[in-house]
């Protein structure tokens, strides 16, 4: 039995379980379509699960360049990537980018198929129980 809750860690380090936070802060991110110029790509703000920041941002790409892509996050990596199909460029440009930390992203990412972030990004909540677990085994 745990001293305390999950929920009670996660308020006390003021996480919140399991969701990205979107806002003007951090709600641009900056991409270039098959070479072309590098365009803001506005990610309505909210709070969002993994894989609902995954298909809000896809909605934005295929909307803002008129194509169908694929964005995906991995819940065991924690990173999110974006495909835009056999023949097409993704580049990513960290300068500009206030959702890329947000994402995972940490550096520019030259024109591909797909890019993957560079870190994990998201919920830290295994993480915060691993401690709060390994500190109650030493208690």
């Amino acid at each position: 039995m745990s001293i305390v809750s999950d929920d009670e860690i996660l308020n006390f380090v003021d996480i919140t379980k399991g969701y990205f936070v979107v806002n003007a802060a951090n709600d641009v991110i900056v991409l270039s379509y098959d070479g072309g110029d590098a365009t803001n790509i506005d990610i309505p703000d909210g709070t969002y699960e993994g894989n609902e920041l995954a298909s809000a941002l896809k909605t934005q790409i295929d909307n803002t360049f008129s194509i169908s892509s694929s964005v995906s996050y991995n819940t065991n990596t924690r990173k999110f990537t974006i495909d835009v199909g056999a023949g097409h460029t993704i580049a990513y440009t960290h300068t500009g980018s206030d959702a890329g930390l947000l994402l995972g992203f940490t550096k520019d990412h030259s024109a591909s198929q797909s890019i993957t972030s560079d870190e994990p990004a998201g919920d830290p909540t295994s993480i915060v129980m691993n401690i709060r677990n390994a500190v109650e085994d030493w208690i």
